[in-house]
């Protein structure tokens, strides 16, 4: 016979479980969809702390989505140009929320120009952008200077 308390019980995993999607989807680092407009094929390679590293392929004229921006550091191999990058934050203006619920994700969009420099771009503005808005503090993100 099921009781008042043995009924709660059968409960608490299922709240337990919908508390950690929810505290989880408020916590997602935002990923970058970024457009290669160097004029160029190049390769990104990802790692972190050393341990990991993530190589990635993208033409010209093309975008890429790369998760959880702040949580990489970032090599690009553009023609002969070796190009390092330490991410900023775009803060909150320039970043979108996309989905429902725990499949929310947190995007916003950047470019690299052909002078390795990322500008980021107004949510709403189309890619590829040639007059770009007011950048935050920190961009457009500049390669690393003698690294």
């Amino acid at each position: 016979m099921n009781t008042p308390n043995n009924i709660g019980a059968c409960y608490r995993p299922f709240v337990a479980l919908l508390l950690v999607i929810f505290v989880s989807g408020c916590t997602k680092q935002a990923a970058c969809n970024l457009l290669n407009n160097s004029g160029s094929d190049l390769t990104i390679i990802r790692s972190q702390n050393g341990d990991h590293e993530e190589r990635i392929q993208v033409q010209a004229g093309s975008s890429v989505l790369l998760r959880d921006w702040l949580f990489w550091s970032y090599r690009v191999t553009l023609g002969e140009k070796v190009l390092r990058y330490s991410p900023e934050n775009p803060g909150n203006d320039f970043v979108v929320s996309q989905g429902v619920g725990p499949w929310t994700r947190r995007v916003f969009s950047a470019q690299l120009e052909s002078d390795g420099r990322i500008y980021l771009l107004k949510p709403g503005q189309i890619f590829p952008i040639k007059d770009f808005v007011t950048q935050p503090t920190g961009f457009p993100l500049a390669p690393i200077a003698g690294k």
